[in-house]
């Protein structure tokens, strides 16, 4: 089924700053990929492999052209969101993907997802202005 996660950010989220205020009162989603290990994209490690790395890969196929290796992303909402940490909800189709389970640590890569709606709707409306 689904799971709930919580993120934790290395600074604290403020209102008083830029991106503090967008993370807050603009994003409802973020973006998760698994980091993946260096020997899983060259075909030589196990996929319960424990030593990650956070930079992006790529292979070289059998004619010696560079071949990027194919990365899942998945959508996850944000239910609630602190100063310090954000709870996110996994969908079950993420769990089971991601192999996910209860108390478990993982470490991804997240992009923060804006919602737009808000931002047209003020473009909208100062397009309207007589």
């Amino acid at each position: 089924g689904e799971l709930f996660g919580k993120l934790e950010v290395s600074s604290e989220i403020s209102e008083d700053s830029h991106h503090g205020r967008l993370v807050l009162s603009n994003c409802s989603t973020i973006l998760v990929a698994p980091v993946v290990d260096k020997q899983e994209v060259r075909g030589k490690g196990t996929p319960n492999s424990s030593s990650l790395s956070s930079d992006s890969e790529k292979d070289v196929d059998g004619v010696g052209k560079e071949v990027k290796a194919k990365r899942r992303i998945y959508e996850v909402l944000i239910e609630d969101k602190t100063k310090k940490e954000i709870y996110l909800r996994f969908s079950e189709s993420a769990v089971s993907a991601l192999r996910l389970s209860d108390d478990e640590e993982v470490t991804v890569e997240v992009q923060f997802q804006l919602n737009r709606l808000p931002l047209c709707e003020m473009h909208a409306a100062l397009d309207r202005l007589p």
